[in-house]
């Protein structure tokens, strides 16, 4: 499993994504940091590649990550695909 602090526009953000083998996805989680307990409403604003095949496409991870992220897409991408077929 592979996952990577992504820079967030917002400062109140944080980002990861990777990739996650034992099930075979891509994922990312956009946590809003002004939401401290675990259980806060709206603390995860994104959570996706949660279950088993559910991301393939690692431009899914990026599509749904740009409105919050102030990371190169294309850097993103390669260190993803590289991380799933190692």
């Amino acid at each position: 499993m592979s996952m990577y602090y992504v820079n967030p526009r917002n400062e109140n953000h944080e980002i990861f994504a990777g990739w996650d083998q034992p099930l075979n996805t891509y994922f990312a989680h956009v946590i809003d940091k002004t939401k401290i307990e675990y259980c806060d409403d709206g603390r995860d604003l994104l959570w996706i590649g949660c279950v088993l095949n559910e991301i393939q496409d690692v431009q899914q991870i990026v599509t749904a990550l740009r409105p919050y992220m102030d990371y190169d897409e294309d850097e993103l991408i390669r260190t993803l695909q590289r991380d799933a077929k190692a």
